[in-house]
């Protein structure tokens, strides 16, 4: 592709991401200083058809972006320097408590990315694979049900973190006093990945050779150290069904379909997990068949060690360059913040 269509496709994009309507070519020779007339842009658009980057709803409307096209454009973002945003910089230093526990903060900061976007804020935390578990407490906790059981897991490297889990008997705090003792003695000093491989072998067999105890501790093992990871914050499903975008109601099924699975939510952050920067995702391919929606996320950093992901959800049809800037931003605060 020559640099004078390049141009001329990144006008379409941003012309449809300001106005959501199929682009013709008196309007990007109208509003864009490319000194072509109308008919060259036309030709231009047809060939960017031709090679997958433009799609043309009907034959006589104008031209939208195609998934292929959206990657070329955030290519060209990412390529380029994304600049920080100050009035994010002082909404987050005004809401973020510095005495707060981590998982308190990424709630609000879920709500900050979704409240200055306008699209769904999600944040999550998680502790690393290869941190090592030093100590495990659980307490019963008797709101709304009698089985619930918060869980404390400490890192050797300061990590700690809470979770309530649902338990299938009840339990009093005396037997989660013995099971905590159990665990402590099987797994402290190993790491999570450690415990997990472990698990994975050797649960079955403690279920057949052991008592009710171990069978309920190994349950338990089961939802703390498979699910620790996927701790999410989302906020701002309402906001976003605002949007012209899900105007219609099977676009909002599957809209809460996709946010719901949250499997695919999760495969999606492990990926992120493992790359530098902001990554963009557009389109089916990433979200579960789900053409409408694209995610634009950044994993920040822990004392130097990822320590999970946070980001955005919005219709394809986003503002990217402003999507990028609010992530970067956030995800470089916090690290911050984590770092001192």
């Amino acid at each position: 592709m020559d640099e004078r269509t390049r141009e001329i496709l990144i006008a379409v994009i941003q012309s449809y991401i300001s106005t959501p309507a199929p682009v013709g070519s008196r309007y990007i020779s109208k509003n864009y200083q490319f000194g072509l007339s109308s008919a060259t842009i036309r030709n231009a658009m047809s060939d960017l058809e031709e090679m997958g980057y433009l799609s043309q709803p009907h034959t006589s409307s104008g031209r939208v972006p195609t998934d292929k096209g959206y990657e070329l454009y955030i290519e060209d973002l990412l390529y380029g320097a994304i600049v920080m945003d100050d009035r994010l910089l002082y909404l987050l230093d005004g809401d973020i408590d510095h005495n707060d526990d981590i998982d308190d903060n990424l709630g609000k900061v879920a709500k900050i990315l979704s409240e200055y976007s306008q699209y769904l804020g999600i944040a999550q935390t998680s502790i690393c694979e290869e941190s090592v578990v030093s100590k495990m407490e659980m307490f019963s906790y008797k709101y709304h049900s009698d089985r619930n059981v918060v869980v404390t897991l400490a890192t050797e490297d300061g990590a700690i973190r809470h979770k309530i889990i649902r338990v299938e008997n009840k339990l009093t705090q005396r037997d989660l006093s013995r099971i905590t003792s159990y665990l402590n003695s099987e797994f402290s000093g190993y790491t999570l990945r450690a415990i997990r491989d472990r698990l994975s072998d050797d649960i079955s067999k403690k279920q057949n050779l052991y008592d009710d105890l171990i069978t309920n501790a190994t349950r338990l093992c089961e939802k703390v150290f498979f699910t620790f990871t996927d701790n999410i914050h989302m906020f701002g499903f309402s906001r976003i069904l605002n949007l012209p975008d899900f105007s219609d109601i099977s676009l909002i099924k599957r809209l809460s379909n996709a946010i719901e699975d949250k499997q695919t939510i999760v495969k999606l952050i492990d990926k992120i997990m493992k790359t530098d920067g902001v990554t963009v995702y557009v389109g089916e391919k990433y979200l579960n068949n789900n053409s409408e929606l694209s995610i634009v996320a950044s994993r920040y950093l822990d004392k130097g060690r990822p320590g999970g992901v946070l980001g955005l959800i919005g219709p394809k049809r986003m503002n990217y360059n402003q999507a990028i800037s609010i992530v970067n931003t956030t995800a470089q605060y916090i690290s911050r913040y984590l770092n001192v």
